[in-house]
């Protein structure tokens, strides 16, 4: 799998950098990943990559240091949970429902559903905002 522009490498704060992994979600399965330094990072399912505003992110998780919330298509879902370093973060898609999970603890179940093929897609907003790891998990047994 290929990731594009994992780390903002621009010190000018503002939501005009981006990741998204080649490798697309075409039916049921999840993303799962891990970020570096976290100052604004929104990361999750879409339908496309035309820019790198979130604004175009379908289901996303909203990530600052120690802390993130669930958002859609721009609009806050949830309230702040806390999180660490080392925390996993994971969108799963099953039967068009999306469900958010850090460290495999469901914070959220989506009242909007997906379909067709999505990408994971981030938008970073600070310098040295990172994606760190990405997998992508096929749930008929690939990755």
């Amino acid at each position: 799998m290929a990731v594009i522009y994992t780390t903002r490498t621009v010190d000018s704060p503002a939501w005009d950098a981006g990741a998204t992994l080649v490798a697309p979600l075409p039916k049921d399965g999840a993303f799962s990943f891990t970020v570096g330094q976290s100052i604004g990072i929104v990361c999750g399912l879409a339908a496309n990559d035309l820019d790198v505003f979130y604004g175009g992110i379908s289901h996303a998780f909203w990530i600052e240091t120690g802390r993130c919330k669930v958002m859609e298509s721009g609009v806050t879902k949830t309230g702040f949970f806390v999180t660490n370093p080392a925390t996993i973060y994971k969108i799963e898609r099953v039967a068009s429902t999306v469900r958010y999970y850090t460290d495999g603890v469901l914070r959220y179940t989506s009242l909007v559903a997906s379909t067709g093929t999505v990408l994971l897609d981030c938008s970073l907003y600070a310098y040295g905002d990172t994606i760190t790891t990405v997998e992508r998990i096929l749930y008929d047994g690939n990755v």
